[in-house]
């Protein structure tokens, strides 16, 4: 999935957008814990319509999923550094590389101010890596290199989590092939594509599972999560799984569920990166409805953080869903 705001901003998304993702990603029906998903966010301004202090709609989705914070939404005034070109080079830690001879960005300085900005990494997120940093290859700027442009996370667990993810601090449509007819950063529309070429096979390759190669996104469930209520009057009693009441929630949430027959049944509570949290149920249950109740704390008493959890019913029959739960500070 490429996301792209371009040159829009604030007022382009909606946080309800932005738990899409995140639902899309944390998903682990039918299987999809071990279906590769690749989410590539991409924009000028995507870093701080995310992740500004203030006025962020998805602070920690962007720290605790994604792995990425931002630094300044403006890299030129951060850095000093009006030239109008600014080349991309991989860092250190990076995991895959433009192809050559390099991109840079166009437009960092006069005729055209365009806002890029500067990423880091948030700390203590397993497989989150700064790939790309900006680089002042003239000396226009304070820094000779800035961390950073593009910030990836792997997070790859069998039956767990298959995804990886790329953050970029520009857009790609400002993006340009270096020496595209002797110029360091041509706005020409053919050195842009290659240079677009140049900077996303490398990055789709590196998402590719090398043995499930990407295809067109199909949902791997049938009814899955826009599950209707259980027609009990047309086809007798079946196991359904309620959405949670209220969602979000902020001190407890009611989880109700209806079971077909008296039988065994698991209810259990798993954070977004498919950790188990809470087990609310596992045992014998009787026939028909029945309510829980979730506190926000896991099994040993201890209040959980705010955030997207999700909730899964399996009875013995074979029946399994999944549903979303948003709680608040």
């Amino acid at each position: 999935m490429l996301f792209s705001l371009g040159l829009f901003g604030y007022g382009a998304t909606e946080p309800e957008d932005w738990d899409l993702f995140e639902e899309w990603l944390a998903a682990t029906d039918c299987g999809l814990a071990n279906v590769r998903r690749g989410l590539i966010l991409d924009g000028n301004a995507i870093g701080a319509v995310a992740a500004d202090p203030v006025q962020g709609l998805a602070i920690n989705f962007a720290h605790t999923v994604l792995g990425f914070d931002l630094v300044d939404y403006r890299y030129r005034v951060y850095n000093n550094d009006a030239a109008y070109c600014v080349y991309l080079e991989p860092s250190l830690n990076a995991v895959f590389t433009p192809e050559q001879p390099g991109i840079a960005l166009f437009g960092n300085g006069c005729p055209q101010q365009y806002n890029y900005s500067v990423l880091s990494v948030y700390p203590g997120v397993p497989g989150a890596v700064g790939n790309l940093r900006f680089y002042s290859y003239q000396g226009t700027g304070t820094q000779t290199y800035v961390d950073y442009a593009q910030v990836v996370r792997q997070n790859v667990e069998p039956g767990v989590a298959n995804w990886m993810s790329v953050v970029n601090g520009f857009s790609l449509h400002y993006l340009s092939e270096r020496g595209w007819g002797g110029e360091d950063c041509s706005a020409d529309s053919a050195a842009r594509v290659a240079g677009g070429i140049e900077l996303l096979e490398p990055m789709l390759g590196w998402m590719e599972d090398p043995g499930d190669p990407f295809e067109p996104w199909r949902y791997p469930c049938v009814d899955t999560g826009v599950e209707a209520p259980p027609a009990t009057h047309l086809s007798g009693p079946v196991d359904y799984l309620h959405p949670a009441r209220p969602s979000p929630f902020h001190a407890r949430a009611t989880i109700r569920f209806t079971l077909a027959k008296t039988g065994r049944a698991t209810l259990e509570l798993f954070d977004v990166n498919g950790r188990k949290v809470r087990t609310l149920v596992d045992g014998p249950q009787r026939a028909g409805e029945q309510a829980v109740t979730w506190d926000g704390a896991d099994d040993g008493g201890r209040r959980l953080g705010a955030g997207l959890y999700w909730m899964q019913l399996r009875t013995e029959r074979g029946y399994a869903s999944s549903r979303r739960l948003l709680a608040l500070p």
